[in-house]
């Protein structure tokens, strides 16, 4: 499906992103965007937008929203994002490899085995997200919000976590280890689950 820009927006999308340029205030609703190296978007507004499979290297968004857009199995390696929102988007099998997310927020997003590794996250926050089976290895999630999110088998192995707030998610059913927990915040009934499911201690208050 081609891409058709907003009448407002740039004419050169007609043809896709091109590798090494950058697009200010972008506004697209619907098509799919090809792959490209090295592109960079400023203020950019993209709605029902395909970019799912697509290995996008390096890309840097600024100041972007990308809502209801399919992510599915896209690669983002090493991308840089600051100040992006997404809203319920699909991002099943996405990977933003190393990729570092600058205030970022992910609102009802579809994340089931997404792969986080090694991102560095600043003044993030997962709200409503679904990303059981998601991997966190080695990412540095230091002071990050999970608020209301399913975090069913998500691995967390080698992550940063001092400050990563999981109070309201449920982070029961994921794999990580007690002492990976080390400066997270966790509320008192996860406390006594966690406690239960690593250790097969029995919590009781009976005499």
């Amino acid at each position: 499906m081609p891409v058709l820009p907003d009448p407002n927006g740039p004419a050169e999308l007609q043809d896709g992103l091109e590798d090494l340029e950058t697009y200010d205030d972008l506004t697209l609703t619907g098509g799919a965007l090809a792959a490209a190296a090295g592109v960079t978007l400023k203020r950019a507004h993209l709605t029902y937008v395909g970019l799912n499979d697509g290995f996008f290297r390096q890309l840097e968004l600024i100041d972007a929203r990308l809502t209801n857009c399919n992510l599915s199995n896209a690669e983002w390696p090493r991308a840089s994002a600051t100040r992006l929102l997404l809203e319920d988007c699909r991002l099943t099998g996405f990977k933003p490899v190393a990729a570092r997310f600058d205030h970022a927020r992910f609102v009802a997003c579809h994340a089931r085995y997404a792969i986080f590794e090694n991102v560095i996250f600043r003044h993030a926050r997962f709200e409503q997200c679904l990303l059981a089976d998601t991997s966190f290895k080695g990412a540095d999630l230091s002071g990050v919000v999970f608020a209301d999110c399913d975090l069913t088998n998500a691995t967390f192995k080698g992550a940063k976590l001092a400050g990563t707030d999981f109070r309201t998610s449920r982070i029961e059913a994921s794999q990580i280890a007690l002492d990976e927990l080390r400066g997270a915040l966790i509320s008192p009934l996860q406390a006594i689950a966690l406690l239960g499911s690593r250790t097969g201690a029995v919590v009781s208050d009976e005499a």
